[in-house]
């Protein structure tokens, strides 16, 4: 008796600490590395994960910024083909704005994507010294 209450108790400890560790992977934020806009300005991009189940209702994308003044921005999404061709996802619709740290998170909508592709969040940045794209890491979108 003694045994199996132990047994008990040992598996509710366990499960739940299984599952901590196993959101805590598939949650976590994804960003890009520091990305040189103009001198000392850099700019990264995060998605709030790297891969999108056909389940996914958006990309939740945020942009900050180091030593940078205020600037413009639009997001949108591009995907690449196998040959490594990226072309600009017109069924995701481009978010815009301004900041001069951190951005709001942008929901980018996936509601009208009807494919799966492979892709990365573009960030384009009006700095001081013209457009600049910033990239997020690769992304994979299943449809």
């Amino acid at each position: 008796m003694k045994r199996n209450f132990k047994v008990v108790i040992s598996f509710l400890l366990l499960v739940p600490l299984f599952f901590s560790f196993n959101s805590l992977e598939t949650s976590a934020a994804t960003w890009s590395n520091w990305q040189t806009v103009s001198g000392s300005c850099k700019v990264r991009v995060s998605t709030d994960y790297s891969t999108y189940t056909s389940r996914a209702n958006s990309i939740d994308v945020q942009a900050q910024s180091s030593n940078c003044s205020r600037m413009d921005y639009y997001v949108d999404v591009w995907g690449i083909d196998s040959t490594g061709y990226d072309f600009m996802i017109d069924s995701i619709s481009q978010q815009t704005g301004y900041f001069s740290y951190l951005t709001p998170v942008k929901k980018l909508s996936l509601s009208k994507l009807n494919y799966s592709t492979k892709a990365k969040v573009r960030v384009l940045v009006r700095g001081p010294k013209g457009n600049v794209d910033v990239w997020s890491k690769n992304i994979m979108i299943y449809r």
